[in-house]
């Protein structure tokens, strides 16, 4: 399982609240597994997940995930649950299009190299990373 993405910009930013650099720091993204994109998007609010993701596997007992976007009217953009042979992710948007299960320490390595990733993007913007992602001292916000 891999979240990835490129080209990312904030053309559309005219705002500097939280808010605006939330839904404003875009890329196109795909989730894929292995060879397989389960869902791409254009333009998707790559900082608003990495936050999101980060304040979600930061909690003690995660229960399934579903993105709530500023950008989305509908949550579940991304989605991860955990099921019997381990944690899945896909797309209300594509139903059916789902990854093979893996273990949650899998899970966080995705994760981790995404959200990574988005922190190098942010600072090559010129942003603060650890404003934009929620974090300070190692703590999520």
């Amino acid at each position: 399982m891999e979240i990835a993405f490129r080209g990312i910009g904030a053309a559309d930013l005219r705002g500097s609240t939280l808010a605006d650099l939330l839904i404003n720091v875009e890329a196109d993204m795909e989730v894929r597994d292995g060879g397989e994109v389960l869902y791409a998007e254009r333009l998707f609010p790559v900082a608003e997940l990495a936050r999101e993701l980060k304040k979600w596997k930061g909690e003690a007992f995660p229960g399934d995930f579903a993105f709530e976007s500023l950008s989305f009217g509908q949550a579940g953009a991304v989605t991860i649950s955990q099921e019997s042979r381990g944690w899945v992710v896909g797309s209300v948007f594509v139903p059916g299009k789902r990854s093979g299960p893996v273990s949650w320490g899998e899970l966080l390595v995705g994760l981790d190299e995404f959200i990574a990733n988005v922190r190098l993007g942010v600072e090559s913007l010129g942003f603060d990373a650890d404003a934009i992602l929620g974090v300070r001292g190692g703590e999520v916000r």
